[in-house]
């Protein structure tokens, strides 16, 4: 197992252009891009289409890469980057469809752990029926990521009241029947 140190090292290293350092780089990282990408995708097939997407777009940005910070966080933002354009190329739907059980794990979650819990492969199965404001709602927070602070500001409520009207959303999708 490689620690932060060494990961920064190998990057920085492979970021210069030397390349010797890219076969322990993807050793490294390789577990880590895939369990994440497998996490959100769920199905190996498309995972793998993804992740070579990811090592693509590593490659040929590995020159941007800023030195002075972890390079972990800045993969994982790559990975994420590549990921979001992939489900916006498709529609933010997968061939996958809806498993009952990602519907309760998904609804069933608190507000605040949710957005690492919904499969994008299940999007359109349970957004389907909402009103586009919800849906927005839902993607806003769940598929970009957006804090509560700034659902707030864009929705001018209070962040309890964003809060308060996600927990009804969830509420209602838990009692839609699948």
């Amino acid at each position: 197992m490689h620690d932060t140190s060494e990961l920064d090292e190998l990057f920085r290293a492979y970021a210069r252009g030397e390349d010797q350092s890219f076969s322990r780089l993807y050793d490294a990282l390789s577990p880590k891009i895939w369990g994440y990408l497998l996490k959100r995708v769920g199905n190996s097939e498309l995972t793998e289409e993804v992740y070579q997407e990811v090592w693509t777009k590593l490659h040929k940005t590995r020159a941007s890469f800023d030195p002075r910070y972890p390079a972990l966080p800045w993969v994982f933002t790559l990975t994420r980057s590549v990921l979001m354009d992939h489900f916006r190329k498709r529609g933010r739907t997968l061939e996958t469809p809806v498993q009952p059980e990602a519907l309760e794990q998904w609804a069933g979650a608190s507000p605040e752990s949710t957005g690492e819990q919904v499969q994008e492969s299940s999007w359109a199965e349970l957004s389907h029926g909402l009103p586009p404001e919800d849906v927005k709602l839902l993607e806003d927070r769940y598929l970009n990521d957006w804090s509560f602070e700034r659902l707030a500001q864009e929705l001018k409520l209070s962040e309890a009241g964003v809060r308060k009207r996600l927990s009804r959303l969830l509420q209602k999708i838990r009692r839609t029947p699948v």
